[in-house]
């Protein structure tokens, strides 16, 4: 039987939560799931017992180059044989029910699909609000919202929560940086560029978690770095397509560059100039922010 669908999991160090994402998917000779382990480390990870190991359609790949979740993806696109790409974190899971929702779209003509997701904190399962980005871009969109389009196109930077055509991805060479953070932002943003239709589902069908140890969280002037690179690439891009640019405006990165120092500040601005980016764009904002806060 034809593979239609093909989860991809990059895995470090969390077996558990990963055997929790497991258990939310059932087993269906249609759909594999591809798991890339990013080098864990053998004192947290029992190898003998890795899940998924003894499941039917499953793939364990184990990578030794410890380049992060961008390269781990890499390698499940580059070993997928479905129609579709799905993309999951290891610590979330998917809403039950979820194939009987991405079953209707199959045979869709679109070359992504984008869904509805929900989130808890990873621990106890209450509610957080870490999907609320995903709501209102999905909501704005089937309101039919100025600019909703773009911004689904463009803004939806998370791999999770979203199907895409495999073939496309693959005819047009597209792949995740492969970097420690935001290695999902520019994949993100040549899916929105090159699918020719795109199709939004109220419907939920992934479960985002919060955890204060994430690698989204954690802090630094070389993952500040990574960012601002990435931020520069994408604006840069956006500026070439003449769509206005849908990531973060680079006056958010010089003002977060204080908290490293004068240097940082230079640096940053300077980068910015060089990239022809408007630095000016988003002080209304900012300036409006402020003014609240001191009301």
């Amino acid at each position: 039987m034809s593979i239609n669908y093909s989860i991809i999991i990059p895995h470090k160090n969390t077996p558990e939560l990963l055997r929790r994402c497991l258990q939310s998917i059932p087993e269906r000779d249609d759909t594999e799931l591809l798991i890339i382990d990013d080098n864990s480390d053998p004192l947290i990870v029992d190898f003998d017992n890795f899940p998924g190991l003894n499941r039917k359609f499953v793939k364990v790949y184990f990578t030794k180059e410890n380049k992060g979740a961008g390269y781990a993806r890499n390698v499940g696109v580059k070993n997928a044989k479905g129609k579709w790409l799905l993309f999951a974190d290891a610590d979330d899971f998917f809403l039950e029910g979820f194939l009987s929702v991405i079953d209707s779209y199959q045979n869709s003509d679109a070359d992504i699909i984008f869904y509805n997701s929900t989130s808890v904190y990873s621990d106890t399962l209450e509610p957080a609000v870490r999907h609320k980005d995903i709501s209102n871009l999905i909501e704005n969109y089937l309101n039919n919202k100025k600019d909703s389009q773009n911004k689904l196109r463009y803004m939806f930077y998370y791999p999770y929560s979203k199907m895409v055509k495999r073939e496309m991805v693959i005819s047009n060479n597209i792949s995740f940086d492969e970097i420690k953070v935001s290695n999902d932002v520019w994949f993100a943003v040549q899916i929105g560029f090159f699918a020719n239709k795109i199709i939004a589902s109220k419907e939920a069908i992934y479960c985002v978690s919060v955890r204060s140890n994430s690698l989204s969280k954690s802090p630094g002037e070389n993952i500040f770095d990574m960012r601002v690179k990435t931020n520069l690439k994408v604006d840069k891009f956006m500026r070439k397509i003449k769509i206005r640019n849908s990531h973060y405006p680079m006056f958010f990165f010089i003002i977060q560059a204080r908290k490293y120092g004068l240097k940082k500040i230079i640096s940053t601005t300077w980068l910015s100039l060089k990239n022809r980016s408007n630095i000016f764009l988003g002080v209304d904002k900012w300036v409006l922010s402020k003014v609240k806060s001191y009301l």
